[in-house]
């Protein structure tokens, strides 16, 4: 009998696939609340299979994983009290509990979740807070009744955790926090009576000093009072990965004693023997009739619990057979182009030493691509000629295709004799994703490349970026850390200029995207002034102002929107807004038809930023060398789809910074490259020292 589900054995046993066992360093904090003390005071109904969700979870963990009992901490019922959830979650951090920076750390919580009316000396945004109910709440205190843990102090608590011990944390919520459903008395009494919602209604305010010594100095004036947004499922998570069980107005159900999402989430786990990323693992779950379960977090991208000794900045896609081809679920809309080339494994666990072969990129269409024997045609049947490949099989980037190389220009012969050095110790990485180097003429190059004084400098090219004056990267490198400057070069320039389709006019004149400088006011982010994104152009002079994005649906489309900034000084691409991922469910898109959506400032949990430009100094022990800056330009890109898309790999740091940290954004063209179910548009932001003067 299986350990996780009884009476399920068999539907597992057909579907797994035996792995090396292996005892990873994962740590978890376990929470599952059926029993509350004043649940009939406050007029709610206990649970029934939170606690039994809580323990399947530890089955998996022990069963599955081999995760050691003494790597796991359980607080059941009336275990888990305020006091002691929140003490357990500062456990976490401490310094002799054994868990090192990087281990992978798991908090699961089923139980009920609510809303509650911030105080209105909190300065964050929004104008409630989500909380997870503890087994004690309503429960007579001191000096008031015990109260629920709010957003922010979880939120404020995984940032302190992930300061101490790396950001390789996962959370997972099965509860919810809208008002409880109202059962369909329509509906047989039995179905009434086993399905219930795992939220309850709270009437009262949250008292105004709760939790102030862990999170109270984040509101201080100076503070930027988004930067532990409230709402768990807040934007640019950087601490963490969430897993949560349905959208913010949805509910949460429990049924047959057991949690829906926690039922349906290990299931899937144990059928993929968790060797699956975040936003894959979400898109695999059996679809839920009253619920869509959401993944965010800058990391959703990585594999499960970032362990099993994947590198996972390298990017799995998984093929399938189609008639008689085979199909790489990755398209245009995941930067794949023709002629690039794929190394396929049958497993995971084959990575990198035992693969199939490669295959290479026949054709693309925004979501898949047509997978080829590198030697064949694209007339002539090839399956006889590939590789026998049995699901699940998956594939691995191994050499860009033609339309990513990157074009230079040579000024000193010297760097000639570099690249022969340097670039081919480079290529012998396993692996490595060969972007091809092409020594143009200079009307022909993205960048051109010479020597001053030992330093590597770059000359920029693009005619859309010089007409703004600037005319040359701000930092000199040291030829050591050319070749990676050179892949980044690359990659920066293939996803800017990456067109998803062919033109359409759907969505061009009926969304909008408004660019606005931000004000403080009463304690609020507020919007102060007009739209500053004139024609696709928006021009600043660099200062302490704040700046926020609203995006404008006028359209009947649902949307789901990303928002990444292209840094041409440092080749960085940072994301400003990423969709949750969640499946397609109508009403669950975060920009619906005729509304708007903000980025920066109210609810929308993406802080307002800043801009600066750069000053001299020596980077890396002398490495890299930054140059003074009058004037900077960078570019916002925009997706617009129908579908949930995961551009996770869009993002990257700066080659002369490291480690990368998240900056004040930097720059933006206008044109769009739109199809049936996508669009991109691009905007130029300059940045000036002083004003520009018309004639």
């Amino acid at each position: 009998m299986n350990p996780i589900y009884p009476g399920y054995s068999d539907v597992f046993a057909s579907n797994s696939v035996p792995l090396p066992v292996k005892t990873p360093k994962l740590f978890a904090l376990l929470i599952g609340i059926d029993e509350y003390a004043e649940s009939e005071t406050k007029g709610f109904k206990n649970l029934n299979g939170a606690v039994a969700d809580a323990q399947a979870v530890k089955n998996y963990l022990e069963y599955s994983l081999a995760v050691p009992d003494s790597q796991i901490k359980t607080l059941y019922n009336n275990q888990a009290t305020r006091k002691e959830i929140i003490q357990a979650i500062k456990d976490l951090g401490s310094k002799e509990n054994g868990i090192d920076n990087g281990n992978p750390i798991l908090i699961y919580f089923a139980g009920h979740g609510g809303e509650q009316k911030k105080p209105e000396k909190w300065k964050i945004n929004g104008s409630v807070v989500q909380i997870l109910v503890p087994h004690d709440y309503g429960k007579s205190g001191d000096q008031s009744s015990v109260q629920g843990i709010p957003d922010i102090t979880l939120n404020t608590l995984l940032e302190q955790l992930a300061k101490e011990k790396g950001d390789n944390i996962t959370v997972i919520l099965d509860c919810c926090y809208s008002s409880p459903k109202i059962l369909d008395v329509s509906a047989p009494f039995q179905d009434r009576d086993c399905r219930q919602t795992r939220s309850i209604k709270i009437e009262e305010d949250v008292i105004d000093s709760l939790d102030d010594d862990i999170w109270g100095s984040n509101t201080q004036e100076g503070m930027r009072s988004s930067e532990i947004p409230s709402g768990f499922r807040y934007k640019d998570m950087r601490s963490h990965v969430l897993l949560s069980a349905c959208g913010r107005k949805e509910q949460a159900m429990e049924d047959m004693r057991r949690g829906e999402f926690t039922r349906t989430l290990l299931e899937t786990l144990v059928s993929t023997s968790g060797r699956i990323s975040y936003s894959d693992l979400l898109s695999r779950l059996d679809p839920l009739p009253q619920q869509t379960p959401q993944c965010e977090g800058f990391h959703k991208g990585r594999l499960l619990w970032n362990s099993m000794a994947i590198d996972t900045s390298l990017r799995l896609f998984k093929v399938r057979r189609k008639d008689e081809s085979y199909i790489l679920e990755a398209g245009t809309a995941h930067g794949v182009t023709t002629m690039a080339e794929f190394t396929v494994y049958q497993e995971i666990d084959n990575y990198p030493s035992k693969d199939l072969g490669f295959l290479t990129v026949r054709s693309t269409d925004l979501l898949t691509s047509t997978l080829a024997p590198p030697s064949s045609s694209s007339t002539e049947d090839t399956t006889d000629t590939m590789p026998r490949l049995e699901p699940p099989t998956f594939a691995v980037l191994k050499k860009t295709g033609v339309e990513e190389d990157v074009r230079v220009h040579v000024k000193n012969s010297r760097i000639v004799q570099l690249f022969a050095n340097t670039l081919d110790e480079e290529g012998q990485q396993p692996h490595h994703r060969q972007t091809q180097i092409v020594f143009a003429e200079k009307s022909k190059a993205q960048l051109a490349l010479d020597i001053e004084r030992e330093y590597v400098t770059f000359e920029i090219l693009d005619p859309f970026v010089t007409r703004y004056n600037l005319c040359r990267i701000p930092f000199r490198v040291k030829p050591d850390i050319l070749p990676s400057v050179l892949q980044s070069a690359a990659r920066f320039h293939r996803n800017l200029r990456r067109k998803i389709s062919i033109r359409a006019e759907k969505l061009q004149t009926s969304v909008h995207l408004e660019f606005t400088k931000l004000t403080k006011r009463n304690g609020r982010i507020q919007v102060d002034g007009s739209n500053l994104n004139v024609r696709g152009r928006i021009d600043l002079v660099v200062g302490g102002e704040k700046y926020g994005i609203k995006l404008v649906n006028k359209s009947n489309e649902e949307l789901y929107p990303y928002l990444f900034f292209f840094d041409c000084s440092d080749l960085s691409v940072e994301c400003y807004y990423d969709a949750a991922e969640s499946r397609v469910r109508r009403g669950s898109a975060p920009l619906p038809p005729r509304a708007s959506l903000t980025i920066g400032y109210t609810e929308g949990g993406w802080s307002p930023w800043s801009y600066s430009l750069r000053q001299p100094k020596s980077i890396q022990n002398g490495l890299v060398m930054q140059d003074h800056q009058d004037v900077d330009v960078g570019f916002l890109k925009l997706f617009l789809s129908i579908h949930p898309l995961n551009f996770s790999e869009m993002e990257q740091p700066s080659p002369f910074l490291s480690p990368f940290i998240p900056r004040s954004r930097e720059g933006m063209k206008e044109s769009l490259e739109i199809v049936g179910t996508c669009e991109s548009r691009i905007i130029t932001v300059i940045q000036r020292k002083l004003p520009l003067i018309l004639d």
